[in-house]
């Protein structure tokens, strides 16, 4: 515990009214402690072999301290610490060179930041003091060696003695580590020092360069926001250690005084700033976010009055701020940690670290704890383990990241995958149908050939027939029901062919189609036998009328005069006779030309039908629509039966097979209407096909 710190606290004050009694028992010496220089002296601690005295009026100047020697008490520290203070302190202690040789000696005082180091040396033969003034208030280019450190030379002659008496003065917390070195091993030391403060600081500034050379890659803020962190850090680390004052701004001793307590507010600023991004905290912590905005506006407004205010106040602000600052961030990151973000337990030890080092900062300000290597470097030892531990933060949340996306495109390959077998699956339903489709097409494209066949055959038959036209209005009504209901057909089937599910009511109608086709031709043929059967008998008749025609002749021949008018009437008998057989022989000519054709119908429509047949074996999977069209189908076989019971009524009569003539030629337009629509649900359907079998191209590829 040291003896000549101020007192703070119940403590303190008790340790130091104890010490100062065991002192007033150990009556000062009018001389100083003597420190021996000869061959073998290296570099040594001389904290402990100094004498020092408090100027509270800090008034004195070199030859009052030279003339208080009684007041002057011994050091028992190895680094004098008299945290913060109001009053100058002098130390004295005496140079001697017992070596046979000129000793060129350095005095290093190891702490940057005092304002104001003032060291005179005098030997007895001299008159008058020597001075020499250095410090962080005065331009770095009035030190004698260019080092963070200030430092002071003194020249020995051999067997000389030297007296030295330091002071110094500032507004930050007082620390007088002094070290005395052979000139010819300060240089050595030096070159170790910077090499571990490079090695610190080039650390620091290839990380900056790293990350932010990782944000203008990736593009990701995250970089930037750390890159900003570590600046602030490089600055404050280097402010503390005096390496800012010699690099960066030399010549600017007010601002070197006044940036300590700046750059601990912009570095706990920026520590904000980039905790508050990588936790997410405005998401995960909504509460508590709101505290780090308070914090936020509480450094900045320190950050600003660290310029205009008392350096002292604000030094002791900034600190105090920045340790309740370590302490809302670490709860922030362990709460975060708590919730299941696992990169938030760098964050968790890196402010645990920091806080730490804090408090030793300020417990070695106010002299509460010894002097050592962490005590002394515990604010850049935890900035320093702060960068590292955020460095460990960053790297984990990209394997987080990382680790994340390969899950995703994991579950991405093997949804495409199974996305690519339904695929599969669907153009191989897709292929059969297009095939079943096509031979569809084909047979329909048969189908209305024979029937434009068949067409040109009734149209001749037709044109024999068209005095006859009255009679076969009814059937036209009867084939203006069957058309309407063909298009109302074709609307729900062109309906059905805009999904896949739709195919079996195509392939059903088509069925159904040609299984009318199948029964109008068979009663058409059962209609032409009786047709044939009627020519006979009209042939027959005509035969009978000839022979009727010869007997009136005959007769008439034996009549003589009497006999002239039935001749007349035996020869026109005798001319319709033969008008009629000719009639019967071209009609019996067209209904053979007729049976043949609806013979190759028959057939055409079978092997169409046994083709429908297998296609709606193969896509039975889609028959939830055929109900509608069987529907309509059955309502067009009704109708077909219709006309069937009409042409039957009429079949005892020339006039019926002038009907049954025009039945024929309706039935042909039907099938005409019928093969058109089967022709156009076929293109329907390989639209539809073409249109699947493209997407399923497409699906696995857009996928992947």
């Amino acid at each position: 515990m040291t003896t000549h710190r101020r007192k703070h606290g119940p403590v303190l004050f008790l340790t130091t009214f104890l010490t100062g009694a065991l002192l007033l028992e150990t009556p000062a010496s009018a001389d100083p402690p003597v420190i021996a220089i000869d061959d073998s002296f290296s570099g040594t601690s001389i904290g402990t072999k100094i004498e020092y005295w408090e100027d509270e009026a800090k008034s004195a100047g070199i030859e009052r301290a030279a003339g208080a020697s009684d007041s002057f008490k011994p050091s028992t520290d190895s680094v004098p610490n008299f945290g913060y203070t109001d009053s100058a302190y002098w130390f004295r202690f005496a140079l001697s060179n017992d070596s046979k040789a000129a000793k060129r000696v350095i005095l290093e005082v190891g702490y940057p930041l005092i304002d104001t180091l003032t060291s005179c040396s005098k030997s007895p033969s001299a008159e008058h003091w020597s001075c020499s003034v250095s410090g962080d208030s005065l331009p770095f280019s009035r030190r004698e060696l260019p080092f963070r450190n200030v430092t002071f030379s003194y020249e020995l002659d051999p067997g000389q003695r030297k007296t030295v008496y330091l002071r110094a003065q500032t507004t930050s917390s007082l620390r007088v580590p002094l070290w005395l070195r052979p000139s010819n091993d300060f240089q050595s030391h030096i070159i170790s020092d910077e090499l571990a403060f490079g090695f610190l600081f080039g650390w620091l500034i290839v990380l900056l360069l790293y990350n932010f050379l990782l944000g203008l890659i990736t593009r990701d803020s995250l970089y930037f926001y750390y890159s900003f962190f570590l600046t602030s850090c490089i600055l404050f680390t280097s402010s503390m250690t005096g390496h800012s004052f010699q690099f960066l701004w030399p010549d600017a001793p007010a601002w070197a005084s006044r940036s300590i307590p700046f750059l601990v507010c912009f570095f706990a600023i920026t520590s904000v700033i980039f905790t508050r991004f990588f936790l997410h905290t405005k998401k995960r912590t909504p509460r508590l976010d709101k505290v780090l905005l308070f914090l936020l506006a509480l450094f900045s407004l320190a950050m600003a009055a660290s310029l205009v205010g008392p350096i002292t106040l604000t030094t002791r602000i900034s600190l105090l701020f920045v340790f309740l600052g370590a302490v809302i961030l670490w709860f922030q990151a362990f709460w975060v940690w708590k919730i299941g973000y696992e990169p938030a337990r760098f964050f968790f030890l890196g402010w645990l670290s920091f806080a730490a080092m804090v408090v030793v900062a300020v417990l070695r300000s106010f002299g509460a704890i010894p002097e050592g290597f962490i005590s002394e470097q515990c604010l850049n030892i935890g900035a320093a383990t702060l960068a590292l531990l955020f460095g460990f933060a960053t790297g984990d949340r990209l394997r987080a990241l990382i680790k994340e996306r390969q899950q995703s495109r994991e579950a991405q390959l093997a949804l495409a995958a199974e996305r690519f077998h339904n695929f599969s699956e669907i153009k191989k339903i897709a292929d059969y149908v297009s095939s079943v489709s096509h031979g569809v097409t084909d047979a329909t494209v048969k189908l209305v050939s024979s029937g434009d066949a068949v067409t040109s055959s009734v149209e001749d038959v037709s044109n024999f027939a068209d005095d006859l036209s009255d009679m076969v209005k009814s059937i036209k009504v009867s084939t203006h029901r069957i058309t309407t209901a063909a298009r109302e057909n074709m609307s729900v089937a062109l309906d059905t062919t805009r999904a896949m599910d739709n195919t079996k009511n195509e392939v059903s109608l088509v069925k159904h189609d040609a299984e009318l086709i199948f029964e109008t031709s068979e009663k058409l043929m059962t209609s032409l036998s009786d047709l044939e059967n009627i020519v006979s008998s009209v042939g027959s008749i005509a035969e009978q009328s000839k022979m009727l025609a010869v007997n009136a002749s005959i007769e008439s021949a034996s009549a003589g005069e009497f006999g002239t008018g039935f001749a007349v009437i035996a020869q026109e008998v005798k001319n319709l006779a033969q008008e009629s057989k000719e009639a019967t022989v071209e009609i019996d000519g067209m209904l053979s030309v007729f049976k043949e054709s609806i013979t190759d119908i028959i057939q055409m429509t079978r092997s169409s039908a046994q083709k429908t047949e297998d296609s709606q074996r193969s896509i039975q999977h889609v028959s939830e629509l055929a109900l509608v069209l069987s529907r309509a189908i059955e309502a067009n076989v009704t109708m077909a039966e219709d006309i069937s019971v009409n042409l039957q009524n009429r079949a005892n009569s020339l006039s019926h097979i002038i009907k049954e003539v025009s039945n024929i030629e309706g039935a042909v337009k039907d099938n005409q209407l019928v093969g058109q629509k089967i022709t156009s649900a076929s293109q329907n359907l390989d639209h539809t096909v073409n249109h699947l079998l493209g997407l399923v191209g497409e699906g696995p590829t857009t996928l992947l």
